[in-house]
């Protein structure tokens, strides 16, 4: 085994190719077998591959759910491809979060600049989100959701102007942005 693959890494792979029959996906199965993987690791790791496609096409908030569970799902951790499954998937799980994250910000602003040019027109901020749909139809015919919640976005008028929030993965709201949260709060003043 170590020989095949001092033969790969010093570029000598005209012995393995012959034997792969100039196939590069044959070559492929000899370094996966190298590896002490078997068909087992690989029919693991194609279920996880299908089970994180299937999880990636739900919808916010099923989404987070969904391939958290994947992630989470109990693999047999001898196996090699198992054991990186895992850890693709863990990656990917923390992608998947900061996507919903990013999403929050970029709906969380455009409401606020909703907020905005309501004010500019009416000369206050609105009382509830849903009057940018009444005010605005062309731009809120449907307000957007909290990715993490699939609830409307929190909103609060303010002594100072109002504030548009999330809940957050936690699902809980404290109305205030603290690092390393995943609550988004924007905050206009007048």
């Amino acid at each position: 085994m170590w020989m095949a693959w001092s033969l790969l890494l010093e570029g000598k792979t005209s012995v393995i190719q012959s034997l792969t029959q100039k196939d590069p996906g044959d070559l492929l199965i000899i370094g996966w077998r190298l590896t002490g993987a078997d068909l087992k690791d690989l029919r693991q790791f194609d279920e996880a591959y299908d089970e994180a496609l299937a999880a990636a096409k739900l919808p916010y908030p099923a989404k987070l759910g969904a391939v958290r569970a994947v992630a989470e799902k109990p693999r047999e951790p001898r196996l090699v491809w198992g054991k990186l499954g895992s850890q693709v998937l863990s990656t990917w799980t923390g992608v998947v979060h900061g996507d919903a994250k990013s999403l929050a910000y970029l709906q969380i602003a455009r409401l606020a600049l909703g907020c905005r040019l309501y004010k500019s027109e009416k000369g206050a901020y609105p009382e509830k989100l849903s009057a940018l749909s009444a005010a605005f139809p062309d731009l809120f015919a449907k307000l957007p959701e909290d990715p993490f919640s699939g609830k409307p976005f929190e909103y609060a008028r303010t002594e100072k102007g109002c504030r548009v929030s999330n809940v957050g993965a936690d699902g809980k709201v404290s109305g205030e942005a603290k690092p390393g949260l995943d609550e988004v709060v924007f905050e206009l003043t007048r």
